[in-house]
């Protein structure tokens, strides 16, 4: 008995030697993979064009993880000549307290502090922007806004060409009752007071299209005729939105669940009904003040505070296109960080965005998870199709329309059916954002991860392999 005794103490006593063994190991491999991040984000910087022979010193307070204590100083080597653009997206990517590092993908836990200093310098940003763009674009006077109209002929059909303010008293004079006509003479009209009755006239003219489904008897009831504009305007945003969550919802989760269920989800990991059930409620609860987004919106463009317009002739094609890619790669930029932000700030995600983030798991994400946020969170991460309408001039249309697409493809990028098509960013890599909590904050595209060091590739796309081969 004493010589069992004593080998089992030998046993425990060889435990403890391997257990410390490995824990000094590991710590080794922890401060080697802290060096290799440092490493990496100097290589970072090399990448982009930086020189270090030119540079000054962004140095911010981080805590070590790890098991070593105290604080460290993360050095940055900036070049003194670099743009503006280049500083701003460098102090997004890096000027930020870390509690963990890995190599190009920094773990981050911002402050109310930091935030507003980055909102400050981003607000600089933009107001540059749209003083440059204003600078070198011209816009045309809707007054001088010739349209190509086809006019009956006794023998055949021909093309005459009129102004704006021309055809639309023409047409208002054929097409209107006396009843409704304005009586407005429009060539005496100003730029901005053409442009408020033209968007005025264009939400007259949705509105019909979201009221057309409502009974008579409810728009008698509601006495929609007396409502303002903008109380009008919520409500088609409510309507619309209704339709494009519910409809859009059922006829995705009917074919992805019900119809090829058996080959996307052979394993039969699929949402049960509870928590479907409970992100229909989040979603639906939600849905009145995200309707107040566009509704506002729409107001404050038709009163011309932004930069928005409402005839694609009044800059051309050319510009049109031009300032479409321009804008929608602001509100990427914008929609990135605010997303971020929200998982960095303790506040944003403790109080906003974890009402999303229950939903972490492949077997309880559905595409009614899509707009299941907290109603402040949700428009957090929209407002940047707003604020860019200042930076960027936008047609009014195609705002809205974009803005409500980003409800099609929020539904597509929860519904967990990868399938690559880079530089997309499509489920595969968001149900990768609901498992890690800290990659993946992009909305349509994988360039912003890419840049900050965010990215994390889901393991069956051909990047994922390229960097397991490399």
């Amino acid at each position: 008995e004493r010589e069992r005794e004593r080998e089992r103490e030998s046993e425990r006593d060889r435990d403890r030697e391997r257990l410390q063994l490995s824990s000094r190991r590991r710590q080794r491999y922890d401060e080697r993979d802290r060096h290799r991040s440092f490493e990496n984000e100097e290589r970072f910087l090399r990448s982009k064009g930086f020189s270090p022979s030119f540079f000054f010193l962004l140095a911010t307070p981080s805590s070590t993880s790890g098991g070593a204590g105290g604080t460290a100083r993360e050095i940055l080597r900036i070049p003194v000549t670099s743009s503006v653009t280049s500083y701003f997206l460098l102090t997004f990517s890096f000027g930020k307290e870390t509690s963990s590092s890995s190599a190009m993908g920094l773990k981050s836990v911002e402050t109310v502090a930091s935030t507003a200093k980055k909102a400050a310098f981003f607000a600089l940003c933009l107001f540059s922007i749209r003083q440059a763009v204003l600078h070198v674009t011209t816009k045309q006077q809707l007054s001088e806004v010739e349209l190509q109209v086809l006019v009956e002929g006794h023998f055949r059909n021909k093309t005459v060409v009129k102004t704006l303010p021309v055809w639309l008293s023409e047409w208002e004079r054929e097409h209107m009752s006396e009843a409704v006509k304005t009586q407005t003479e429009f060539s005496t009209l100003d730029d901005r007071a053409f442009q408020k009755y033209l968007l005025e006239q264009e939400s007259e003219w949705k509105n019909s299209l979201a009221f057309c489904l409502l009974p008579e008897r409810v728009k008698t009831a509601l006495k929609l005729d007396t409502w303002p504009l903008l109380a009008r305007a919520w409500l088609r945003s409510y309507i619309f939105a209704h339709i494009l969550y519910l409809g859009l919802g059922l006829t995705w989760g009917y074919y992805i669940y019900s119809v090829y269920g058996h080959l996307l989800f052979p394993k039969g990991n699929v949402p049960q009904n509870n928590d479907i059930l409970e992100q229909i409620k989040v979603s639906l609860g939600a849905l009145p003040l995200y309707s107040l987004l566009p509704a506002l919106c729409e107001h404050i463009v038709e009163q011309g505070y932004t930069l928005a317009y409402v005839r694609v002739e009044e800059y051309g094609g050319p510009l049109y296109l031009f300032f479409f890619f321009a804008y929608m790669a602001l509100v990427e930029f914008g929609v990135y960080w605010n997303h971020r932000l929200l998982h960095d700030l303790r506040i944003g995600y403790d109080k906003l965005h974890y009402v999303h983030h229950k939903y972490n798991k492949e077997n309880t994400l559905s595409p009614f998870a899509g707009l299941a946020f907290h109603p402040l969170d949700g428009i957090l991460q929209a407002i940047p199709y707003f604020w860019t309408l200042f930076v960027i001039p936008m047609h009014s249309l195609t705002y809205e329309l974009m803005l409500f697409g980003t409800g099609v493809w929020t539904t597509n990028i929860h519904d967990c059916i990868e399938v690559e098509c880079q530089p997309i960013m499509g489920a595969g890599y968001h149900t990768i954002h609901h498992t890690t909590y800290r990659h993946n904050y992009g909305q349509f595209f994988t360039y912003m991860d890419r840049y900050f060091g965010t990215i994390q590739y889901p393991e069956n796309s051909g990047k994922a392999q390229e960097t397991k081969a490399k």
